[in-house]
């Protein structure tokens, strides 16, 4: 671009994570990288939308990365029917799913740190979100 942007990347939390999903379609081609991190993309539903029919219908080229809570929807899972359904884009959208399985919804910001397999977790989500921005985002 004309100030040497080429790739933009969106993260959301919770409802966060809708507006990236709703983002990526109103904007199709200007974001390459989506950041999910204990999503709530059910608040499709709340406006009359589907948010299965949402995620499957992501612009493409892009990556996206779903970290999911044990409590969270299955359709966000990895193995889900999301990840199911980018997967058959037969790479027009990269993605990786990761379980927290022990942790509830919310626990990236709101965990009790205090408690080591809650410290262990935030660690290993704010990792795979640094890991996987610094993977799609090379020049």
């Amino acid at each position: 671009g004309a100030r040497g942007v080429e790739r933009i990347a969106m993260l959301g939390l919770c409802l966060g994570a809708w507006v990236v999903l709703r983002t990526f379609q109103a904007h199709p081609g200007k974001f390459c990288v989506g950041i999910h991190v204990h999503p709530s993309w059910n608040a499709e539903g709340a406006h009359g939308g589907d948010p299965i029919a949402l995620a499957k219908n992501t612009p493409q080229p892009c990556a996206h990365l779903v970290i999911a809570a044990g409590n969270d929807q299955p359709y966000m899972k990895p193995g889900g029917e999301i990840e199911v359904a980018w997967a058959a884009t037969g790479g027009g959208i990269r993605s990786k799913f990761v379980l927290f399985e022990e942790m509830y919804h919310g626990f990236v910001t709101r965990a009790d740190v205090s408690n080591p397999a809650a410290e262990r977790d935030v660690k290993a989500a704010n990792a795979e979100i640094f890991d996987f921005l610094n993977a799609e985002l090379k020049a």
